[in-house]
């Protein structure tokens, strides 16, 4: 991972919030959980999963492009979806701990902007 993370990110947006501001927004416990979620998908360990999931989603769209029937078509493009998923994980478990910050630093500046 790297130290900064993008916020907010949409196609006007390209806004990056270094990962100690991130977690300066989380509370205790999801900084915890971010933590855990750091070391899990650093590890080499998942750095194997990914790798695997990719030659799956590979062998699944071959597999599925030469199947036989309809049936087989669509258990590969299942198989391979479900693949895709395993591989975007990281990204997922990322986008959710950007969303928390987010709505933390907004929360607070509406609170601040109150106070003003």
């Amino acid at each position: 991972m790297t130290n900064e993370v993008l916020v907010g990110v949409g196609p006007d947006e390209s806004a990056a919030m270094p990962t100690h501001e991130l977690m300066s927004w989380l509370d205790e416990r999801e900084r915890d959980r971010f933590v855990k979620f750091q070391e899990t998908f650093e590890s080499a360990g998942w750095r194997l999963v990914t790798e695997f999931a990719s030659a799956k989603i590979v062998q699944h769209g071959v597999d599925g492009a030469n199947a036989s029937s309809w049936e087989k078509v669509l258990e590969n493009r299942g198989s391979r979806l479900a693949w895709e998923q395993v591989s975007k994980l990281a990204e997922e478990f990322m986008t959710a701990f950007e969303q928390m910050a987010e709505t933390s630093r907004a929360e607070a500046n509406a609170e601040q902007d109150g106070l003003e």
